[in-house]
């Protein structure tokens, strides 16, 4: 067969599949209650830890080892309740360690709540259905695809009709356990974000807290919850009941904890120690139904654009994705003409795991340099790696995918949020903003490591006028890279008229 006979069987098969779609209705919105967020729990193990709920706590959780134990830890404390909202969530080891434990608190009697994005739901019906069979746990598929294909492609194509809804995405990442304690922060649940995967992982920063803050998100979670869009599992995915399986812990030589009563209150009693007190505002976007021409409710991106206007000497971004908008680079072109140093650290081509997003990125990076704004890419092959994964790590590669902006000396914001027209202007998200000098200097040391050259490559201009990265051991006149089929590929998907969708 001709390339062009491809070509015209290609697009017939297209305009077949549109034709199908066309005549088909979508999904109709759901009718919830709302469910208020209940009282913190005051029986177990919260007793004996007396923890106060008129402030609230917060422990920046730095490394792959730490988000792991004290997620596992959270959720074999649980008495009551454990509401999980999150965007992606892997049938791999990390995945299957997570569930098991949620099923652990189930049998306890724990009521768990489980909101998720459709997005990467993709050939994990089965696994979510093994979960959701026990009665003790609800999960709910947030703004679903109607047709159910086991490709993106064929997800997206075969819902084109409703491409408007669809586009919208929950990228929120939070647990709320017993109303006591949350994890907020940018990491999904799977082996590449808790150090496990073979072959490359993320360096990764969220926040362990207690106090007044969980009663604030555990609201948040029930306006999620509540929403229209968000659709019980059984109505959206179809399955057999005799293939329900029961969920069972992998061997793993790091995990489970299995820890004690006595070992958890001591460590309840170490964070106790270790957290700081700080004032704070939770940042968050509305769900789907409450916008227009879909867009998020945009309280959060307008906060972030007046923290950095208003920044008086010094600000960090870090993003793994960094694809200004027009808005935020008057925000930050403007700071830098009143004198604020402006630090930016991201992914390279090489380490990104995300080439289209580098593609529109490359072409922001010279106006930074030549703004005076020291950019920083992050280094696949970090000399530090393994500070952020699992032994052994020599042929694993390291990726970016911390999301923080540090303002001044005192405030400091972590969340679900990438610098990019998507998380800015489509997707919902969720952060927290903490006003704090203590956390913001030790937010600031945790982060000396990766803008440290060993672990990043600094962009500059040379004399000549070229961009050139410049590291510890040397300096590269070309995007370091893993091919140059992949700088080709950058390059070309630069190309195309999408960037306000990336």
């Amino acid at each position: 067969m001709t390339q062009l006979k491809k070509y015209l069987l290609h697009i017939s098969l297209t305009l077949f599949c549109l034709s199908l779609v066309s005549s088909c209705s979508g999904l109709k919105e759901q009718n919830h209650k709302f469910e208020p967020a209940a009282l913190p729990t005051t029986n177990g193990i919260w007793s004996e830890l007396n923890f106060k709920h008129d402030r609230s706590y917060f422990l920046p959780l730095n490394n792959h080892f730490e988000a792991l134990k004290w997620r596992l830890r959270a959720l074999d404390s649980a008495e009551s309740s454990i509401d999980l909202q999150i965007f992606l969530w892997n049938n791999d080891h990390a995945g299957k360690l997570l569930a098991n434990s949620l099923v652990l608190a189930a049998d306890r009697g724990v009521k768990i709540r489980l909101l998720i994005d459709d997005t990467f739901t993709i050939e994990k019906d089965q696994g979510l259905s093994n979960i959701h069979k026990h009665p003790n746990i609800d999960i709910r598929i947030y703004n679903p695809f109607k047709r159910r294909y086991n490709s993106f492609g064929m997800r997206y194509l075969m819902n084109i009709t409703e491409f408007s809804r669809i586009d919208h995405r929950m990228h929120n990442k939070v647990l709320i356990v017993d109303n006591h304690v949350v994890i907020l922060g940018g990491r999904n649940l799977g082996d590449e974000y808790f150090g496990l995967h073979a072959e490359t992982n993320f360096r990764d920063m969220e926040l362990l807290a207690n106090g007044n803050i969980s009663p604030f998100l555990s609201t948040i979670f029930s306006i999620y919850w509540a929403n229209p869009w968000s659709f019980p599992l059984e109505k959206i995915i179809k399955n057999d009941p005799e293939k329900i399986k029961p969920v069972t812990p992998p061997v793993s030589p790091f995990f489970p904890l299995n820890e004690n009563h006595a070992q958890r209150i001591t460590a309840w009693k170490r964070f106790k120690s270790l957290a700081t007190q700080a004032d704070y505002s939770v940042l968050y976007d509305l769900p789907v139904d409450a916008n227009t021409e879909n867009r998020t409710d945009d309280n959060f991106t307008l906060d972030i654009y007046k923290l950095i206007s208003e920044a008086k000497k010094r600000v960090d971004i870090v993003s793994p994705y960094f694809i200004p908008t027009q808005e935020l680079d008057e925000a930050i072109f403007e700071a830098e003409g009143r004198g604020v140093e402006v630090r930016i650290l991201t992914n390279s081509l090489q380490s990104t795991n995300h080439t289209i997003a580098h593609s529109f990125y490359r072409k922001h990076m010279r106006k930074y340099v030549e703004s005076g704004a020291d950019l920083y890419e992050y280094r696949a092959w970090a000399r530090d790696r393994n500070l952020f994964m699992f032994a052994p790590v020599e042929d694993k590669s390291l990726a970016l995918h911390a999301k923080m902006i540090l303002i001044d000396d005192d405030l400091s914001l972590i969340g679900s949020a990438n610098l990019d027209p998507r998380s800015l202007n489509i997707n919902s998200e969720l952060g927290i903003l903490l006003k704090s000098k203590t956390l913001s200097r030790q937010l600031r040391k945790l982060l000396d490591i990766d803008f440290h050259l060993r672990n990043s490559w600094k962009v500059e201009i040379n004399q000549e006028g070229n961009l050139i990265w410049r590291g510890h051991d040397k300096t590269l006149h070309q995007q370091p890279r893993n091919s140059r089929l992949q700088l080709f590929e950058s390059w070309f998907l630069g190309l195309l008229p999408v960037e306000s969708k990336i």
